[in-house]
């Protein structure tokens, strides 16, 4: 298996071949290092969180990478200078709407937010006792909720303004890359107009109404009196992922801006941005590696783990319920549509696919022993996941069962997956059931299920043959 770095630069070279992204970029350059390269090495840069002298010191100890690379010498730091001013900002902008397309081809659910990074370098104290005032570079992103990955960028330097000036810039520039299905914003973001900018395009738009206390009389507009009427939480809460992604930017790669001009804080944080959605991949793909251990499933496309694996449980309403709202659910990643999401099991619950977690009564398993609470969805219309018990330590009984009256058999394949923690396991349905059937899920990796708050199963449709 590759490290992280062999990965992020097989991306990165995917990335800006499918872009077609001439090697050099002018006939008569000296041809010592290639675009690709020089892209390359400053996403790596950002990735380190290093300067470019020291990311230069990097290189000459870390001969896997060069040799990755394939550059015949190390660069001068000046070198990547230069490099990071010349290069078009418009090819960052681009490279990053690329990743979504490759884990999610189908619609997704958006999302977008506004953060802020520090100008100086002075440390707070400094900046208190000395009275300077503080600057920051104001940094915008639409993202996917479920993949977390970046799609768009806006980035100003006027860090009073209100970020909902940037929002059509955002939204032209993810519907260009990718179909949102649904486009979840914070009050910040509350205006008539961004609710029919988002409708124009055939989007469910979810922002909440900034005065509570209004009746709906008072508040006005269309979409904004539907928000007081049908505003659904559980969708809404998945905005909280892009605090998510900027809490990891800033972490990870610092919340520090270095460069003094302006032209080059963009293209710092154009890089950073990049750095993340490497990192963000990278992840994506080793769990894709822990899901296929079983030699049958090694050709299923990634998009069937996106949706079970990612940090966070995403938890989504039925299909009638968006349907109240006027729009379906849609397709993620090239699948057929998210329904009959919700179950009760043995413990039941009001937030539809989700089943508490279940301890046995005194006298019986000790506490540690309690089953987790199972997290279920469906990207299969019309089949939803209805209970999840626990067979073993590793093993858990899963029953699907048809959604409505019909007795049609099913005659498609479909993929069970599902996993917590350090266990992840999955296995083919194969068709010629009706109403219900019942399987068994094994669950490869460390430990038990008892050792975990939590699971989520997750049923797609069978893509491989």
């Amino acid at each position: 298996m590759k490290n992280k770095y062999q990965r992020m630069v097989s991306l990165m070279r995917q990335i800006l071949k499918k872009m077609h992204v001439p090697l050099f970029l002018h006939s008569k350059s000296k041809h010592v290092f290639s675009v690709h390269q020089h892209v390359i090495m400053l996403v790596l840069r950002q990735y380190e969180s290093k300067s470019y002298e020291s990311f230069v010191e990097w290189l000459e100890v870390t001969t896997g990478v060069v040799q990755m690379l394939g550059i015949r010498t190390i660069p001068h730091f000046t070198t990547l200078q230069k490099a990071a001013a010349r290069l078009s900002a418009v090819l960052l902008h681009l490279a990053i709407g690329r990743f979504i397309g490759i884990v999610c081809p189908g619609k997704i659910f958006a999302g977008a937010d506004a953060t802020g990074f520090e100008d100086g370098h002075a440390a707070s104290y400094y900046t208190y006792r000395s009275c300077l005032a503080h600057s920051y570079t104001k940094l915008s992103a639409g993202s996917d909720m479920v993949t977390q990955l970046v799609i768009s960028v806006v980035i100003r330097h006027d860090a009073t303004g209100h970020e909902i000036k940037h929002f059509p810039t955002i939204l032209e520039e993810l519907v260009s890359v990718a179909t949102p299905w649904i486009f979840v914003l914070d009050r910040g973001y509350d205006a008539e107009w961004v609710h029919q900018m988002i409708r124009q395009h055939e989007v469910l738009s979810m922002i909440p109404v900034r005065k509570k206390s209004d009746t709906i009389g008072c508040t006005k507009g269309r979409y904004r009196k539907e928000m007081r009427r049908k505003f659904d939480d559980t969708l809404y809460h998945q905005r909280n992922k892009c605090e998510t992604i900027f809490s990891v930017i800033k972490r990870k790669f610092g919340s520090e801006v270095r460069s003094y001009d302006y032209s080059m804080k963009e293209r710092e944080l154009l890089y950073r941005v990049l750095a993340y959605n490497c990192h963000r991949m990278c992840m994506i793909s080793a769990l894709l590696l822990m899901i296929s251990r079983q030699p049958q499933l090694r050709h299923i496309i990634i998009g069937i783990v996106v949706g079970v694996f990612i940090a966070t449980s995403i938890s989504l309403v039925s299909s009638n319920a968006i349907a109240q709202m006027g729009h379906g659910m849609g397709s993620m990643g090239g699948m057929s549509g998210m329904s009959g999401m919700g179950h009760t099991g043995g413990s039941g619950g009001q937030i539809p696919g989700y089943v508490q977690q279940m301890c046995h009564p005194a006298g019986g398993m000790p506490p540690h022993y309690c089953e987790p609470a199972y997290d279920t969805a469906s990207s299969v219309r019309g089949i939803r996941v209805a209970t999840v018990d626990a067979a073993s330590d590793n093993e858990v009984v899963v029953s699907v069962k048809q959604i409505g009256t019909s007795a049609n058999p099913i005659s498609q394949k479909l993929v069970l997956v599902g996993g917590g923690g350090n266990l992840a396991g999955a296995t083919i349905i194969d068709g010629g059931w009706s109403k219900s059937t019942v399987v068994h899920l094994k669950l490869d990796g460390f430990g038990t299920i008892y050792d975990y708050g939590s699971m989520k199963i997750h049923l797609f449709p069978y893509t491989g043959e």
